[in-house]
């Protein structure tokens, strides 16, 4: 298949029915499914009951000024990647397996667009929030925001990280209907913001495998508050860490919810780790 580009540089996008699968063979292989991209300076939405479709293939999303929302059910890709900047949130869900990943320049002349990696949103307050229905949800590249909350869930799947997950005093809620695995490189981090004048709380995290499974994590997790580099004020406040698992075991790596220090105050209370 193609690459489909919808792009918008002073406004909205709204779409319809996106599709770009691979042809069928009587007896080769089929052909590959392609890279839709939608670029907008505002909003990027879809009509209701539509879909998003390139099961193999991937979706990549940049807005520099308005939310992206993309939670039709049937939407189906295999890999999903944005750049959001300016005052830009993400919603999406998928229907079945999904990775945040790495997606190439694609398209040509007016068409093409840089190469994204994982997921980033830059504005202040902007929150992440991908969900797979049916599968698997792999973090392979970084989501990042700048203070805005992430919430990645795998509803009747497995949730795999293998990419930092952080957010600067956001909080993280991670949830998945069978097992959590992360590598060394999987971290989560909510730390607060270092500042002269004030060290912001961490915020909280959350783990939860709601059905049969175990949590077994090699990444850090880490929830201390920022630091006050100067002055008298305290240091910030650490975030509550919780680890949650409904059905099975949890294995943990280093876990750390600790206040932040102060240059002439006292440093922050440290946090509540919770392991169930």
């Amino acid at each position: 298949a193609g690459v489909i580009t919808v792009r918008n540089d002073s406004g909205s996008i709204l779409i319809d029915d996106v599709t770009a699968t691979g042809g069928t063979t009587a007896g080769g292989t089929a052909g590959t499914d392609g890279t839709i991209q939608l670029s907008a300076t505002t909003t990027i939405a879809q009509q209701a009951t539509t879909a998003i479709t390139a099961a193999d293939g991937n979706l990549k999303l940049v807005s520099t000024g308005g939310d992206v929302t993309l939670n039709n059910v049937t939407n189906n890709v295999a890999i999903v990647a944005a750049d959001l900047t300016g005052a830009s949130s993400l919603s999406y869900t998928d229907a079945d397996e999904l990775s945040i990943g790495m997606i190439a320049q694609a398209g040509t002349g007016n068409a093409q667009l840089a190469a994204e990696t994982g997921i980033v949103a830059t504005g202040a307050d902007e929150t992440v929030t991908v969900t797979s229905l049916t599968d698997q949800l792999t973090v392979d590249d970084v989501v990042t925001t700048a203070s805005g909350n992430v919430v990645l869930t795998a509803t009747a799947g497995a949730l795999q990280i293998d990419a930092a997950v952080t957010t600067t005093d956001g909080t993280a809620t991670l949830t998945a209907g069978t097992t959590i695995t992360s590598t060394a490189a999987g971290t989560i981090t909510t730390t607060g913001v270092n500042s002269a004048t004030q060290g912001t709380a961490g915020g909280e995290v959350l783990l939860h495998s709601t059905g049969a499974g175990a949590i077994t994590l090699s990444g850090d997790i880490t929830a201390s508050g920022g630091n006050t580099t100067a002055g008298t004020n305290d240091g910030g406040d650490a975030g509550v860490i919780t680890v949650r698992n409904d059905s099975g075991s949890i294995l943990i790596d280093d876990v750390t919810a600790t206040g932040g220090t102060t240059a002439g105050g006292t440093a922050g209370t440290d946090g509540t780790i919770q392991l169930s």
